[in-house]
C-alpha cells in the first residue's frame, strides 16, 4: 500500500541510472521513512 500512493517529485531528488540508482533509491526511501 505503500507504494501504491508515489509521493510528489522533489528538486533535486530525481535519481539518475547510473548503475546505484537502487542503493539511491533504498536511501531516499529511508529517509521518507517508507522502509
Amino acid at each position: 500500500a505503500a507504494f501504491a500512493t508515489k509521493p510528489p517529485r522533489q528538486a533535486g531528488a530525481v535519481v539518475k541510472d547510473e548503475g546505484d540508482g537502487g542503493q539511491k533509491i533504498v536511501e531516499f526511501l529511508a529517509s521518507q521513512k517508507f522502509v
